[in-house]
């Protein structure tokens, strides 16, 4: 990705951690995410549980552009969380056992996959990945399991609900693949159309977050160019970036197209 801009907008965006140096609660580019919880940044976005309050925290890894933060084992929660600024969301690691998610307040979601769709108490089948979807107007939540395909059912229970895989271990990616649409999925043709536009796009959003793996900086008389060099294809422009180019004081150079499937045109990726 080349960027150009002024010196001071281009310094702002090398080196240094960040947000990641403080806390361990972040805002990426299409989630807030901690310890315990994350929570879509779209209308109709709420808290989702991933897990107790917990001690002994461990920062692996850490950068500008990620963090990965180690945590105590509890049951069918995360050991691992990695925060991303190139991918749509996040990743979360779980050891044997399989893993929970839940919220309060909410009804149960719809789980569609590439082949059907169930509702709550019905497993679904198999699959590499899982689309979280709601009966009233709310940001559908993409889940992919990258070390095997899992069955995940939807569980009703007084005042909320249970999202539940019992036999799942490895890592599990959850993207926001429609960005900042919420909408409601009642009828089958409701299903159909998200399961198809999200069919273009899927694979690519499964694969794990793009590594930043070098940054070049050039200066002239006008402003500095850097270049940001990745370990993959299509990654997500960083929200630091994003920021500068909507102020204007940062202009991409490269290739970009639409982050999100479906009509949010907010966020782009690169593709060149």
């Amino acid at each position: 990705m080349f960027l150009f801009g002024s010196a001071a907008a281009v310094a702002g965006l090398v080196g240094g951690f960040g947000q990641f140096g403080f806390g361990h609660i972040h805002e990426l580019a299409t989630f807030h995410v901690g310890p315990t919880f994350f929570r879509a940044k779209a209308p109709g976005g709420f808290d989702i549980s991933i897990g107790p309050v917990r001690t002994g925290f461990v920062v692996t890894q850490q950068s500008r552009y990620a963090k990965t933060l180690e945590m105590r084992a509890a049951p069918r929660s995360p050991s691992r969380i990695h925060f991303e600024t190139t991918s749509l969301g996040f990743s979360l690691q779980y050891a044997p056992g399989g893993f929970e998610m839940g919220a309060k307040s909410v009804a149960a979601p719809f789980i569609s996959w590439s082949d059907g769709t169930v509702g709550p108490g019905v497993p679904s089948a198999a699959s590499n990945w899982a689309l979280l979807s709601w009966a009233e107007a709310r940001p559908p939540i993409l889940l992919c399991f990258a070390s095997a395909p899992a069955s995940v059912t939807a569980v009703e229970e007084s005042g909320g609900f249970r999202l539940v895989c019992k036999d799942y271990v490895g890592t599990v990616g959850v993207p926001l693949p429609f960005g900042g649409e919420s909408f409601a999925t009642v009828r089958a043709a409701d299903f159909g159309e998200a399961i198809a536009k999200l069919k273009l796009r899927v694979a690519e959003m499964a694969r794990p977050a793009p590594n930043v793996i070098g940054v070049a900086v050039e200066e002239d008389a006008q402003g500095l160019t850097a270049v940001w060099k990745f370990d993959s294809p299509g990654a997500i422009i960083p929200l630091p970036v994003y920021s500068g180019v909507t102020t204007g004081s940062l202009k991409i150079i490269g290739q970009t197209a639409s982050a999100f499937v479906g009509g949010d045109r907010s966020m782009k990726r690169c593709v060149g």
